[in-house]
């Protein structure tokens, strides 16, 4: 007597000898029993961990990944490392206004102190400089998303009397600390690295 019933070859076939058709009939609706008491739980199992996946976001990413966050800090930094080191002596204010808008929060005074020590240095020696971006990475990045710390390299050129117009060269890099505010990313800090 087979316990599974069906009418093709049965491959877990259970021969009870001895034994008549109530005793089969019970052994099977327990079998029946377990099984579905397992599948069951196995149900509950999954079900169980769709709903934490589906209450966090899920694996696939659906959460936030921050990394437009990432991309347009990385991007600000740049462009903004570049035009606070960029200037005319011909042009000064106008670069500091361009500078300050990149700043914010304690940083735009500390900038502002500086560039005023710089406005008179290069006034006297008729200077001009510019900063390539070479390369950028991002560093640290706070748990809330709103301080991302970036490392920028680079190259400064600078003409001056004292150069005779040629270029002079030399390297920067710089570790600067971004800031998301409501007009965007800003430099909140920036200090050069070695």
């Amino acid at each position: 007597m087979s316990i599974l019933a069906n009418d093709g070859p049965v491959a877990d076939e259970v021969d009870v000898p001895g034994e008549d058709d109530a005793t089969a009939s019970s052994a099977r609706k327990s079998w029946l029993r377990r099984t579905w008491s397992l599948a069951a739980a196995a149900a509950i199992v999954a079900l169980a961990v769709l709903v934490v996946l589906f209450s966090r976001g899920g694996w696939w990413g659906s959460t936030p990944s921050h990394a437009g966050d990432r991309d347009q800090a990385l991007a600000a930094a740049k462009s903004c490392i570049a035009t606070m080191n960029t200037y005319n002596y011909k042009s000064l204010d106008a670069a500091e206004k361009k500078a300050l808008d990149c700043t914010t929060g304690s940083f735009t005074q500390t900038y502002r102190q500086a560039f005023q020590s710089l406005r008179t240095q290069a006034t006297d020696a008729h200077a001009a400089q510019t900063f390539q971006v070479d390369n950028a990475g991002i560093a640290q990045v706070s748990s809330d998303y709103k301080q991302i710390q970036v490392l920028v390299f680079g190259q400064i050129s600078v003409t001056s009397s004292s150069t005779g117009g040629s270029p002079s060269y030399s390297v920067l890099s710089a570790e600067v600390t971004m800031q998301k505010t409501s007009e965007g990313w800003r430099v909140a800090g920036y200090r050069t690295a070695p």
